[in-house]
């Protein structure tokens, strides 16, 4: 679906930058970057490229970011905008993004999602309530 892209340390400790297409260059780049600004890259025991948000909203936040820069770049996302464009990549749509196998492929945006979308549902339902 959103083809091949990450970013890993290898075995000789370079920094390896791994995509199918410019637009995921983009998106790891700025992966890269965000890292960078919050104190430098940190790789998990795979190798991988850690997201470098310190809560579920910025690491959310740092995904939304990642997949805007890539879609600003050719209107390619993985996931559905809901005909909304650039402005349609935004927690829920980025949480719901699945892989080939129909797997969720952020669990943990996922369930944020999940979670504030039923706070904000909660509090109009006060909102209502309280205008009655």
């Amino acid at each position: 679906m959103g083809g091949r892209h990450t970013v890993r340390q290898g075995d000789d400790e370079k920094v390896y930058i791994e995509t199918s297409s410019d637009a995921l260059s983009i998106n790891e780049i700025t992966h890269v970057r965000q890292s960078l600004t919050s104190g430098g890259l940190k790789f998990g025991k795979r190798g991988e490229l850690l997201n470098a948000g310190k809560s579920l909203k910025a690491i959310a936040n740092m995904e939304i970011e990642a997949y805007r820069m890539q879609y600003s770049f050719d209107t390619t996302f993985p996931g559905n905008t809901y005909g909304r464009g650039l402005n349609g990549i935004d927690l829920q749509s980025v949480g719901n993004i699945m892989d080939d196998q129909h797997q969720i492929v952020y669990p943990i945006i996922y369930d944020y999602a999940v979670s504030v979308r039923k706070a904000n549902e909660r509090s109009l339902k006060i909102s209502k309530s309280k205008m009655r």
